[in-house]
């Protein structure tokens, strides 16, 4: 079984139209330095994401451990996880990941790679 996981970022305003029109810079997002993260990138909490994930799925299958958040789909018995780093989110399962559809509705500029 092959699992593809994907990267999330969340993008600051001013530079998702630099991104969209030159999609060769996306390229080089995991090898910018500290600095060049901190002015292209919104920040990522992961206790705020937790709370917020457990409001907008309403489950009780929500359980965080250190920076990663799991999600237990009951009828699938699958378990999702979303772990958070500063700038990135590591999601698992490509396109069947639940949280990806929250990411994408609580940040309005972000790139998946």
């Amino acid at each position: 079984m092959i699992v593809m996981n994907q990267k999330f970022y969340a993008i600051k305003r001013g530079f998702q139209s630099c991104l969209t029109t030159y999609p060769s810079l996306c390229e080089a997002l995991e090898h910018m330095n500290e600095e060049q993260k901190m002015y292209i990138f919104e920040p990522m909490l992961p206790t705020m994401l937790y709370k917020r994930a457990i409001l907008f799925f309403q489950s009780e299958h929500i359980y965080q451990d250190n920076d990663t958040l799991y999600f237990e789909n009951q009828l699938t018995h699958m378990i999702y996880y979303m772990k958070v780093k500063d700038y990135v989110i590591d999601l698992n399962e490509k396109d069947k990941n639940p949280f990806l559809p929250f990411l994408q509705r609580l940040y309005r500029y972000y790139i998946v790679i």
